[in-house]
């Protein structure tokens, strides 16, 4: 990257963000060209692992872009949190979309405790992403924490009300 010996490294930076952005921009309107709630989770995941995977390559090919420009004169640590950063602030911050995933994730869940089949192996890779863009802690986990109490709160109402208290303290025991 002879570029970077020659004094165009802000040059290039600028170059790669826009495109990044472009980018970026292009996948939100994948997102957003179809209604939020058909294959949300799994739609964005693709597009999630997709760009993480070309952040990786590109990472690569401009290696010294990123070890002699980024890490030292700028915010970012690497062209990948770079990347991931535009993604949180052009797609996930805006227009509600990081509740509406958020709202998604914890129905599956709900979903998958009242005894259906869900796809454990997408809602992982979801927590996994919000943990990478660091919205678990923050944003997922306070409302994670308010549904389950409220449906576990809910469910024990419904459930003493019926039945002896050895059926209940058995449903209690398996609900573990």
């Amino acid at each position: 990257m002879g570029l970077c010996r020659f004094g165009k490294s802000e040059q290039v930076y600028n170059s790669l963000k826009q495109e990044i952005e472009n980018h970026v921009q292009d996948i939100k309107k994948s997102l957003m060209s179809k209604p939020l709630n058909s294959n949300l989770l799994s739609r964005l995941n693709v597009h999630w692992d997709t760009f993480c995977q070309q952040l990786t390559i590109i990472r690569t090919v401009f290696m010294e872009l990123d070890r002699y420009y980024i890490l030292p004169n700028t915010k970012y640590k690497s062209i990948s949190q770079l990347g991931k950063d535009l993604f949180s602030e052009l797609i996930m911050e805006k227009d509600n979309f990081l509740h509406v995933v958020i709202a998604e994730v914890i129905h599956q869940i709900k979903v998958e405790r009242d005894g259906s089949k869900i796809n454990i192996r997408l809602i992982q890779d979801i927590l996994r992403m919000l943990t990478d863009q660091s919205y678990y802690k923050s944003e997922f986990e306070p409302r994670f924490l308010e549904s389950t109490n409220l449906y576990y709160k809910e469910e024990a109402n419904r459930r003493i009300g019926y039945g002896t208290i050895p059926e209940y303290i058995y449903h209690a025991a398996g609900r573990r």
